[in-house]
This record gives C-alpha cells, sequence and structure tokens, in this order.
C-alpha cells in the first residue's frame, strides 16, 4: 500500500485502518470455544488539538473499554474485563501505545480475580500486558488488585518501554486471597514479572513466584504477616532518589522505633483497609489529604512516645505489618516503593 502523503498521524492511522490489511490483521477468527477465553486488547493514544483522544481501540470479549473522558488535557479510561474473571488456560494479552505529548490515565473497573483451572494439569491463566509510552508521553496505571482464590494459577508479565523524556506513575496490588473465607495464600502458584526498560535500556525488574505450598510465604522476607503485596513506580525527572530516599527512611525510623517498643501494628489490629478509590476529580485530593493526615498522625505519636512511653501492645495477628523497600535504579530516575 503506498504511504498518504502530507497527513497528520491521526489521518494517517485511520487510513491504515480503512485497508484490506488492517482489517486481515485484526479480523476475529477465533473459535467459538475459546471467545472470553483467549482476548487480545489494543489501544493507541495521540495528541491532537491541546487534548489526548483514543486514537485507535481494537478489543475482543471480555475485554471492555467505554468512553474516554477529558481530565485536563488527558484521556482518563476505565479498562473492563467483563467476565468474572480468568481462568486456568486463558490468554488475556493488552497492548497500549501512548504516543507523542499524550497524557493518559488507565484504571480499572473492579479487581482482577483469579479461579482454580477445572482439573489439577491445566495450564495456568495468562495475562500478558504490554505499555509503550512515546517521548513527552505521559502514563498513569492505576490497577486494581489481583485476587487468586485457592488452587487458583496465573502467570502475568507486564512489559512496560518508556522513552527518554517520558513519565509514568504505577501502582498495582496482590492481595492473598479471600481472607475472610479463610483463603489466605491458598493459590496454587503465581508467577509475576514487570520490567521497566527507558529508551532500549532496562532500568527496572520485579520477578517473582509464589508457590505456597512449596515455601510459605508468610515467611520473613515474604509476606511474613501482611496479606497485600504493592508496588509503585514514579518515571519523572522531579522524583530523583535525592527526593524519594528521605521520606522512605523516615517512615521506617518510625516503623523501627515503633517495633522497639513493641506496638507495631497497634493500629491495625482487626481492621481492614478502607482506602478512598480513584476518582477523576476530588475525591482524589481526598485521598491525598487523607495519606498526608496519616503521615502527620505518626510523625506525632512518634514525638509523643519520647514523652510517654507506651505500653506495649499484643503481637498483630491480622496483616498488620507492611513491608516497604526503595530500589534505585541504575539510571537514577526511576523510583519504586513495595
Amino acid at each position: 500500500m503506498t504511504p498518504a502523503i502530507g497527513l497528520s498521524g491521526g489521518e494517517r492511522r485511520a487510513a491504515d485502518e480503512r485497508s484490506p490489511a488492517f482489517a486481515r490483521a485484526h479480523r476475529d477468527d477465533r473459535s467459538a470455544h475459546v471467545v472470553g477465553r483467549r482476548a487480545r486488547l489494543e489501544l493507541a493514544f495521540e495528541r491532537r488539538g491541546g487534548r489526548t483522544v483514543l486514537a485507535h481501540a481494537y478489543v475482543e470479549p471480555p475485554f471492555r473499554i467505554g468512553r474516554t473522558f477529558d481530565l485536563d488535557g488527558a484521556a482518563y479510561a476505565i479498562l473492563v474485563c467483563a467476565g468474572p474473571g480468568v481462568f486456568g488456560g486463558d490468554d488475556l494479552a493488552q497492548s497500549i501505545h501512548v504516543g507523542a505529548g499524550a497524557r493518559v490515565v488507565l484504571t480499572t473497573q473492579a479487581a482482577l480475580q483469579a479461579h482454580p483451572a477445572a482439573c489439577a494439569r491445566h495450564a495456568p491463566a495468562i495475562v500478558h500486558q504490554r505499555f509503550i509510552v512515546d517521548d513527552d508521553a505521559e502514563l498513569h496505571g492505576h490497577w486494581d488488585p489481583v485476587i487468586p482464590f485457592a488452587g487458583a494459577r496465573l502467570d502475568q508479565i507486564v512489559d512496560i518501554r518508556l522513552g527518554e523524556s517520558s513519565r509514568m506513575y504505577w501502582s498495582d496490588a496482590l492481595m492473598a486471597g479471600r481472607v475472610t473465607r479463610g483463603e489466605r495464600w491458598r493459590f496454587d502458584r503465581l508467577a509475576h514479572e514487570l520490567s521497566v526498560s527507558i529508551a532500549g535500556r532496562r532500568a527496572y525488574v520485579e520477578r517473582y513466584t509464589l508457590a505456597p505450598a512449596d515455601r510459605a510465604v508468610e515467611r520473613a522476607w515474604t509476606a511474613r504477616g501482611a496479606a497485600y503485596f504493592s508496588t509503585a513506580i514514579v518515571r519523572d525527572p522531579r522524583a530523583s532518589a535525592e527526593t524519594v530516599e528521605p521520606l522512605h527512611r523516615r517512615l521506617a525510623a518510625i516503623a523501627k522505633r515503633k517495633m522497639a517498643l513493641g506496638i507495631y501494628g497497634n493500629h491495625n489490629a482487626g481492621k481492614r483497609p478502607a482506602l478512598v478509590g480513584f476518582s477523576v476529580r476530588s475525591a482524589s485530593f481526598v485521598m491525598l489529604a487523607h495519606g498526608l493526615l496519616r503521615w502527620w498522625k505518626a510523625e506525632l505519636a512518634n514525638a509523643w512516645t519520647y514523652v510517654v512511653r507506651p505500653s506495649a501492645a499484643a503481637a498483630p495477628s491480622g496483616p498488620a505489618a507492611e513491608r516497604v523497600r526503595t530500589k534505585a535504579s541504575p539510571l537514577g530516575n526511576v523510583n519504586t516503593s513495595r
């Protein structure tokens, strides 16, 4: 096909999408029995007229994508998996491209539930996500947690490719399972890999496999008493090790003092997290205010222990302890917390 001359990026994409080759490449030729079990989602965002638009979308069930909303020039979109979750043998792939200068905020409608396979020898569910963020583009990914049910097997691969001048704000989470039903770390196996590259250079890799039957997840250096894993990554020129690491050291110092006094986790005993969900407007600031308020409460409580020594609390039995790690990138501008 002869390329279009003198057209904008969006016009060229529209011309390509009308071509027979594009139609053949994006034809849904799946057999009926795999619909909902093998699917792909492709999204491409572009900067047009001072705002970001969804220039291309191809979605196979159970994926769904609704309309996007303008959020101060950024495109806000909610990704939906319309099925009850993923099962052994499922193969779901997502490919998302954020073009140069575009700004995108992505989130999910609900947590991803991983169900057990139909038989013991069944393959795991596979979820593969690829994100490409071009130069001067910005991606916010705020994902609901993965909840693996008892007996579930899941392989999750996340490949993030950033341009040299791109920005990214990422947060994801893993829950121990349906804790209130006694399914704490009862899944069969969960393999997770998250990699971030910048201009083709590997900047961060997070890789682990959890198999509770082979190695208890409650061991030290894995989960210990926690019931949640969470990873936050910031790629921004302003988020350097010099600005982030002092905050982590301060939080760690407060936690260590509480452990020395025997009161670590005393505020979490018998409680479950109750955080404000992500919203495109005022609730975002409410969530930020709650976080800052809790920080200052921790500082005041820590200062008060120097005036009045508190009595030791009973050892927490629930997910009272959260682990915080800081990993410095060899490139110096990717900061992570877990």
